[in-house]
């Protein structure tokens, strides 16, 4: 085999050859490299780039030389040569190569082609590269012939193992080996299954050869030999041997395709499904593994080679439609592994197929029962393109669905001729690509019955028309088959044409104007009639009559009774009048009429009309049904009579209209419908019109033979109601005129005020941004609606989760998304969809969008000391500072900065952290702010203010009672206590405690604080000493108090007395005391020791002592006393306590005149003539 490429690495000159017959050769480089083809570069037809791969084409074989424009680290690149062994070598060069082409695109290539010599070297980009050397080295002789004998050696195990399996068989193969004391590029040549290759020795005497794909799948199975030679520089031969094993029993599997075409339906995957195959080169009764999805199912290996596993239909209820991969896996003795792959398209979509309306009535007719028929329909889950198989009758017909999914095809005229009378069903299927069947039916009705027509004969009485009859209407009358009442009659005679209506029992009648026929000529006439029924058959008769108006008769007439011939309930009810006319017959003549043996009578007028009253009670004794009315003249000359029949119908039917939309509501949904109104209807034949009001608008429809009614609003009709009530309005009369009515009432709920609205209030999370922060909260997501009713579900879908809620009666509504489910929430932007429907179906939504962020470390420091405030208790105590970190992992360090000193904790697994800092922390830290920093080792960090505070107010209360003594005045008013406390900033609470009861009043901003004591409060005190206790806390929680004591004397006896005893022994003074001093003596109560007596004399104040026994004596001067004038004197005593001055006063007497008189004294103060020659002064009165 020829040597087709030869590779050298640029960066170490080793060297590598691979050989190929193969139509397409792919050579893996794995670094830059001189490629040598050994081909003429003439034969290369073109070049292209892909990726970093170079392809070569010519027109027998394409190379791959893949990585060939990969740079190494020193900016290496590959580079191509191509030559023939002796012949000239061109070095080739790219001009486009300034940017790679897009992945998976292929580039041409423009190639530069430079000759080069064949001297063994080529130049790549300043670097020499030895392809060949034209002389092998000689080796230096250093007269060691054993040390320096050559030797070659293959490198084993080959292969790793030395055996080629079956799952290797097919691969490139490479076999390396060593060799000394030969030179670099001597050749290797070596003999595999008894093909040569050649490699050449590199540097370090390593060689190797490539055995591509194409040439290893040569390989004969068992043993193989493989010798490597070469030929040293003295012309020796040194060789090395190695055998190997090929192992070419490769096992081959195949899959049949799954379901016949590889697609799976509906119908295939209701019952088990046999997935079926082949192995070669394997066991009989071997095992082949199925695999699917995440399932594998196990068959076996018959004696044939083929397999075949069973799947089960359970494996389909968890598969969507779409691609599934199958995989198929044999293993057979040897170890050697086989395997095939396919996809299966799983689809399940079943096609629906529809049948429009045929001969747009659904109704064939006489006349297209002999035309070709076009029916049409159409699809869903369809793509365009399938064929549709109509069947009708028995026969196919086929067409094709187009891109919309419509379809028709034409059924032959042959073949509607075909169609029995009677109703026949159209059948259309059609099956998709994966085998789905959709199929559906139609039911038309075939109707070419014909009707029947008679004219009654003889047509006035004889087919005669004579004079008096040419005077007077001419009724034509007749029968007809297959025909509806009410269907129209066409008469055509005298040129003219006249309609009437089919009768229930199918008879017909006209009555033509004596006007129409008065100018009719003797002779022959030709009656027509034609009627056409509901689906377009025709039916038409003739009759011929003559015209002889030389005959006189008396023609009698009765006009319509009751307007129609039919006596309804009503008109039974009361009298009426019956008429006619009698053409020949005189004035006066009488006619006799005759109803059910009661006779009645009137008399012919002068312009022959005749009329008489029927009563009421005519009709009592006569069955419902038909009634003969005879009206008959007879005088001398001429007779003539005239029978007409009429109806007696005396029974009303009956009409009810079913709820209106299922529930007597439109709502939004049925207001864009057609309306179907409908009801039944009783005591009728079927046919009669039933008039239906709505909105003002009548609408018209046909009572069936069962009884019922029903016809569509047109939904422009419905649209055009706006919301409101309305009330259905349905009437009926029978063929008698007897009237049943009805009405039924609905609401239409579809828009407007009754529109429903719901609104979903933004923005969410208050900027419609979850923050990170948010992303461990509740989610509150709320709304308002209109048109909805308290209680109303509200369905929220958020994040693939639907929740609910209920509408308030305000038309609010909310609910909460728990923290938990909002922190599990996907970043970027999530939907918040909303909807609601209210009871009758109107349904409501709302859609919104917000930005979920995602998720960061968030610090939080809980209040330290509570309340962020260290006081001075605080400050002497270990503080242990505890928060939470969001998001953080079990472990992680936290650290407290204090001032220059930190505190490490760690983050526990809910997140929650706690660092215990020591009461010195505190210690030369001023007073006042102080932050406190947590902070994590990735750089979060939390900032907390702490207040130090540890200076205690100082109370102070001030006087009470402004003398700290509450006297009896005092003690019936209420007490203003007053202080003041410093340190404080406003607002503190200051705690007042007095006689065991608590009082509060508030610091003001300057300190000061205010207390009113009640009155009651006040009066409750006992007299005795009292203790006021004022105590405030300042923010820091820092704590002063005060106390100040005061007293209560309000009692009588507690209160001071004062007496003075009697004055001179008799509160007189006389002449001899008048000369000498005053001792003025007393005793005083509650008063202490040493406490002042005043005591006031003639204008003049004394003042003397309280002795320890509460007596108190002083002396008035006998100066003052000689001073007093005889007369009377008031002493007054007065002493003083804490709270007011108590005086006592006594009457003193001074009589000097009388001194030597004792009668005067003893007489008690009266006159007493022998002593004095007038009376005595102060007499007592």
């Amino acid at each position: 085999m020829e040597t087709l490429i030869k590779l050298i690495t640029i960066a170490n000159q080793d060297r590598q050859q691979v050989f190929s017959t193969s139509d397409t050769v792919v050579v893996q480089l794995a670094e830059p490299s001189v490629v040598l083809l050994q081909e003429p570069i003439s034969d290369a037809m073109r070049f292209e780039r892909m990726d970093n791969d170079l392809l070569v084409y010519n027109d027998s074989r394409t190379i791959q030389l893949s990585q060939f424009f990969a740079q190494d680290s020193v900016g290496n690149l590959g580079e191509l040569v191509a030559g023939e062994a002796g012949q000239g070598a061109s070095r080739v060069t790219f001009n486009n190569l300034s940017e790679a082409p897009a992945p998976g695109e292929a580039v041409e290539l423009v190639a530069q082609v430079a000759p080069i010599s064949l001297d063994g070297t080529v130049i790549v980009r300043d670097t020499t590269v030895d392809l060949e050397t034209s002389e092998p080295p000689v080796p230096s002789d250093s007269g060691d012939d054993t040390a320096n004998e050559p030797t070659v050696t293959i490198m084993t195990p080959v292969s790793d193992d030395d055996v080629i399996s079956a799952a290797e068989y097919g691969q490139s193969l490479s076999i390396t080996g060593t060799s000394t004391g030969l030179a670099k590029g001597d050749i290797v040549t070596v003999v595999i299954d008894g093909n040569e290759y050649l490699a050449g020795v590199q540097a370090d005497g390593s060689w190797s050869v490539v055995l591509l794909p194409e040439v290893t799948q040569q390989l004969s199975a068992g043993i193989v030999d493989i010798t490597a030679t070469a030929e040293t520089a003295s012309g020796d031969i040194v060789e090395d041997s190695h055998s190997i094993f090929v192992i070419i029993g490769s096992v081959q599997v195949t899959i049949d395709p799954i379901g016949s075409d590889g697609q799976l339906n509906t119908t295939e995957i209701t019952s088990p499904l046999m997935v079926t195959g082949s192995a070669t080169n394997a066991p009989n009764g071997g095992t082949v593994v199925l695999e699917l999805l995440d399932r594998e199912y196990i068959g076996q290996i018959d004696e044939n080679g083929n397999w075949s596993v069973e799947l089960p239909t359970s494996l389909w209820d968890r598969l969507a439609d779409g691609e599934i991969h199958v995989t198929a896996t044999v293993t057979n003795v040897e170890g050697n592994t086989g395997q095939a792959e396919t996809d299966i398209e799983l689809d399940t979509v079943i096609p629906t197929v529809t049948i429009n309306e045929v001969a747009e009535d659904n109704v064939v007719n006489a006349v297209e029962h002999g035309l070709a028929l076009e029916v049409t329909g159409s699809t869903t889950g369809l793509e365009g393109g399938e064929v549709i198989t109509v069947e009708l009758n028995g026969e196919s017909y086929t067409t094709v669905v187009n891109s919309a999914g419509n379809w028709s095809v034409v059924v032959r005229a042959s073949d509607v001729e075909a169609l029995a009378d009677g109703d026949n069903t159209l059948n259309a299927s059609v099956t998709t690509a994966a085998g789905n069947t959709g199929s559906g039916s139609h039911t038309f009705n075939v109707n070419t019955f014909t009707p029947t027509l008679t004219i009654d004969t003889p047509v006035a009485g004889d087919d005669i028309i004579n004079r008096l009859e040419l005077g007077y209407p001419l009724e034509i009358s007749g029968t007809t088959t297959g025909q509806n009442e009410g269907d129209v009659v066409t008469i055509e005679f005298n040129g003219r044409i006249f309609t009437t209506n089919v009768e229930a029992d199918g008879s017909w009648y006209t009555g033509i104007y004596s006007s129409d026929i008065g100018d009719l000529s003797d002779g022959l006439h030709v009656i027509s009639a034609s009627v056409e029924n509901a689906v377009g058959n025709r039916a038409e008769e003739s009759h011929a009559v003559i015209v002889d108006s030389t005959v006189k008769v008396i023609d009698v007439d009765i006009d319509t009774i009751a307007g129609d011939d039919s006596i309804n309930a009503t008109e039974a009810a009361a009298d009426m009048t019956i008429t006619g006319m009698a053409k020949g017959a005189d004035a006066g003549d009488f006619v006799i009429v005759d109803i059910g043996g009661n006779k009645y009578y009137a008399t012919v007028a002068e312009d022959g009309r005749w009329s008489t009253n029927v009563p009421a009670s005519t009709w009592d004794s006569i069955a419902d049904g038909s009634v003969e009315v005879t009206a008959s003249i007879t005088t001398d000359n001429s007779a003539g009579s005239e029978t007409r029949e009429v109806i007696l119908d005396t029974v009303a039917p009956t009409l009810t209209i079913n709820a209106i939309a299922e529930d007597d509501i439109v709502n939004a949904i049925e207001h864009e419908l057609a309306l179907e109104i409908g009801g039944t209807a009783g005591g009728l034949v079927g046919g009669e019109v039933v008039s239906v009001v709505l909105n003002g608008k009548v609408y018209t429809t046909a009572v069936t033979e069962e009884g019922t009614w029903e016809l569509n609003v047109g939904a422009k009709d419905v649209m055009a109601l706006s919301d409101g009530d309305y009330t259905v309005t349905a009437s009926v009369s029978d063929a008698a005129g007897n009237e049943a009515n009805a009405e039924h009432d609905f609401t239409v709920v579809a828009g407007g005020d009754n529109l429903l609205t719901l609104t979903i209030t933004t923005p969410v999370a208050g900027d419609d941004v979850i923050s990170s922060d948010e992303r461990g909260e509740d989610l509150s997501i709320s709304g308002v609606s209109t048109g909805l009713t308290e209680g109303s579900e509200v369905v929220v879908n958020l994040d693939g989760e639907a929740y609910t809620t209920a509408v308030a009666a305000d038309g609010s509504w909310s609910l909460v998304v728990p923290a938990d489910v909002v922190l599990a929430m996907a970043n970027g932007v999530a939907v918040i969809e909303a909807s609601a429907e209210d009871s009758i179906g109107n349904r409501a939504e709302d859609i919104h969008y917000v930005v979920v962020q995602p998720i960061v470390k968030i610090i939080s420091i809980d209040p330290i000391a509570e309340d962020n405030i260290v006081n001075a208790d605080e400050a002497t105590q270990d503080t242990t500072i505890t928060g939470t970190v969001t998001h953080a992992t079990e472990g992680d360090a936290v650290t407290v900065s204090i001032g220059d000193t930190e505190y490490a904790g760690v983050i526990a697994a809910d997140g929650s952290w706690s660092v215990d800092v020591p009461a010195d922390a505190w210690a030369g830290i001023a007073e006042g702010t102080v932050p406190v920093v947590v902070s994590l080792d990735d750089g979060t960090e939390l900032n907390q203010d702490v207040l130090l505070d540890t200076v205690a107010p100082e109370v102070t209360i001030d006087a009470i009672a402004a003398d700290d003594i509450i006297n009896a005045a005092e003690h019936g008013d209420g007490l203003t206590v007053t202080g003041s406390a410093t340190g404080l900033a406003g607002g503190e609470q200051v705690n007042v405690n007095i006689n065991g009861k608590d009082y509060t009043a508030t610091a003001a901003a300057d300190g000061s604080w205010k207390l009113d004591v009640p009155v009651e409060d006040v009066a409750a005190l006992a007299d005795g000493d009292y203790t006021v206790t004022a105590t405030v806390v300042d923010t820091a929680g820092n704590e002063g108090s005060a106390q100040r004591d005061f007293s209560v004397v309000a009692s009588a006896d507690s209160l001071p007395t004062v007496s003075i005893d009697t004055i001179a022994g008799d509160d007189i003074v006389n002449a001899a005391e008048h000369a000498q001093a005053l001792t003025v003596t007393g005793t005083t109560t509650n008063l202490a020791e040493g406490d002042e007596v005043r005591v006031e004399l003639n204008g003049q104040t004394y003042s003397a002592t309280v002795a320890t026994d509460g007596s108190w004596s002083l002396d008035v001067p006998v100066e003052n006393v000689a001073a007093l004038a005889d007369g009377d004197y008031t002493v007054i005593a007065t002493v003083t306590d804490a709270t007011r001055d108590f005086s006592n006063a006594r009457v003193l007497q001074l009589v000097s005149g009388c001194g030597v008189c004792g009668r005067c004294r003893t007489g008690g103060w009266r006159l007493h003539r022998d002593c004095h020659g007038d009376r005595c002064r102060g007499q007592r009165r």
